[in-house]
């Protein structure tokens, strides 16, 4: 009978289910009397007719009354509800430290559930100092005991901790088969996290043959149960199709469920799904927000994750700005040439369509950032060909972007080439700049050095400053065409013929073409801390020219570069100090 008590008070206290059984006694003045003798049991008895309401008012101060005046008679039973009272503050304010005082004074009395409490206790730090060795003791202690009605809906749990400290030798030696066979059992008893563990022995073939399909089972009723390793696990399968068939609607389903509990490494696979897109239809802001979410439970992955997605949007903000000085972009220069630049709105539209150069060429602008409208490389390039048709400059700048990059439009160098002489014949500095890289580099016209410095020359003299960087660098470093001595001195290790040989391959200057060889000669100069080498290698990953493009390495070249005082990278991370602003 003592032991149906406790278990029957184990059920009032964590889920209110005494009143319905005959067991139990109701209120009553003849058990009032007996319990005001002092018989502790009447005392246990009537301390749930008071939590419960039985035959009486419920009344949570009598209820702990009552039954702290039976543990302090040091009966066990008592001892132990006490404890769980403590322990799920329903009745009294939670304090673990108090809880595991009454479970160790229930324990030692020979209460089999407190027994197992206690070294629950021990064994996660519950309102103790954690200890494996006094773990391993009381819930051995608790196994060893003939099994009570209450302890059998404790047992499985108790297997699994003995597993789990047989497992990794923590309060007893190491016993892998011990392991194993606790662990087993409390996984057929239905413990979901012996069951992920048993998952993990199987699928691995840890001291018991390998079956991923056997596994695949394990994880499921784990998974099913709630336990979020398991379900992150059963995800990774099926998006594998280890053990099951290739799922990957069931992978995110998992992956999802265990995320939404906090597991740290679904939160980053999740927060990946949503950025590429491949399970779930594809979502940024979700994507960033569960892995802010791993980042923040320090998984590194997802730290490293969205340390790349910052440099690579950094990256972008950077290309635009290059491509403002080498792309000759519509973005024109910080003295800010270009007319005032308005927003998407009907009136604009009206005024574009009947035929104004201007709100033709803004138009084209909103269509091609996507200001107040969706981007639509399309619409841009078509707006401003109608702008630069009646001799917008701007748009006619705008319109060479286009048609160098392929934006709305075949690639074609020639035609940009032709679109941006006629805006600089309008002396717009950006077109004049773009000019003068066009005819140094070769691009869409007959290489030639001289005519290219003069568009330089010229842009520089009307302020343009990126114009003057330029120069400065063509003056302090003159390229030759390739030659056998040329390529002696680069194998030798001088960074300056290095880049000089890189530049002959780039642009095929004494030598066949070949961007591949240009990067590797480039690489070796940049190696060797060369600053120019270092930035055009930057520009080259930022570009993908002639090597995988890779944003991320092209900013740290580029910051090398300017942390040695080259302009042009000075120039370009300055830009992208005031877009973070």
């Amino acid at each position: 009978m003592k032991r149906l008590m406790g278990c029957l008070l184990f059920a009032m206290m964590t889920t209110g289910g005494w009143a319905e059984d005959k067991k139990l006694e109701q209120y009553s003045e003849q058990l009032l009397k007996k319990a005001e003798s002092g018989d502790p049991k009447a005392q246990l008895q009537l301390a749930g007719c008071y939590k419960e309401g039985r035959g009486i008012e419920k009344n949570k101060t009598q209820a702990i009354g009552w039954l702290e005046k039976a543990a302090n008679q040091n009966y066990s039973d008592a001892q132990w509800a006490l404890g769980q009272c403590y322990l799920d503050g329903e009745i009294v304010q939670k304090d673990e430290k108090e809880a595991f005082q009454w479970y160790k004074k229930a324990a030692e009395g020979g209460c089999v559930e407190a027994q197992y409490n206690i070294g629950s206790c021990y064994y996660n730090g519950t309102g103790t100092i954690k200890n494996n060795e006094e773990a391993f003791k009381w819930v051995k202690k608790a196994t060893e005991q003939p099994m009570t009605e209450c302890f059998s809906k404790m047992a499985p749990n108790a297997y699994f901790i003995l597993g789990r400290l047989y497992e990794r030798g923590e309060g007893c030696e190491i016993n892998k088969k011990e392991a194993l066979r606790w662990i087993t059992k409390a996984a057929d008893k239905g413990v979901a996290e012996a069951q992920y563990y048993l998952a993990d022995y199987i699928f691995y073939g840890i001291g018991l043959e390998k079956n991923e399909k056997e596994a695949i089972g394990w994880y499921a009723k784990a998974a099913e149960q709630g336990n979020a390793n398991a379900q992150y696990k059963l995800g990774y399968c099926y998006y594998h199709g280890e053990g099951v068939s290739e799922n990957h609607a069931e992978a995110f389903k998992w992956s999802k469920k265990a995320a939404e509990q906090g597991l740290a490494m679904a939160q980053y696979s999740l927060g990946c799904s949503y950025l590429d897109g491949n399970e779930v239809n594809r979502d940024y802001e979700e994507g960033i927000k569960w892995l802010n979410k791993a980042a923040k439970q320090k998984n590194k992955n997802a730290q490293d994750k969205l340390t790349a997605i910052k440099a690579e949007e950094d990256a972008k903000k950077i290309l635009k700005d290059i491509e403002s000085h080498e792309s000759y972009s519509t973005r024109l220069t910080e003295k800010d040439f270009e007319p005032e630049f308005k927003k998407y709105s009907k009136e604009l539209v009206q005024k574009a369509e009947s035929g104004d150069l201007d709100a033709q060429y803004n138009l084209g602008r909103c269509y091609f950032f996507g200001c107040g409208v969706p981007k639509n490389n399309d619409e841009a390039f078509k707006w401003y060909m109608k702008s630069a048709i009646q001799g917008n400059s701007f748009a006619q700048g705008s319109l060479g972007v286009c048609f160098m990059d392929g934006i709305g439009t075949q690639k074609d160098e020639a035609q940009a080439y032709e679109w941006i002489k006629k805006s600089a014949e309008q002396n717009n500095t950006v077109a004049e700049y773009a000019m003068g890289l066009l005819h140094y580099n070769g691009t869409g016209v007959t290489r030639n050095e001289e005519v290219g410095k003069k568009w330089l020359r010229k842009a520089a003299d009307n302020g343009y400053q990126m114009a003057l960087i330029a120069l400065k660098q063509i003056e302090q470093r003159p390229l030759k065409p390739f030659s056998n001595e040329l390529l002696k001195k680069a194998e030798s290790g001088d960074p300056i013929a290095q880049f000089n040989i890189a530049d002959c391959y780039f642009y095929g200057k004494g030598v066949q073409p070949d961007k591949s060889e240009a990067i590797r000669w480039l690489a070796k100069a940049a190696e060797l801390n060369d600053a120019l080498s270092q930035y055009n290698l930057g520009i080259a990953y930022l570009k993908g020219l002639g090597v995988g493009k890779d944003e991320h390495k092209g900013i740290q070249l580029i910051q090398k570069a300017a942390d040695q005082g080259n302009e042009l990278a000075q120039k370009l991370m300055s830009t992208l100090s005031q877009l973070k602003r």
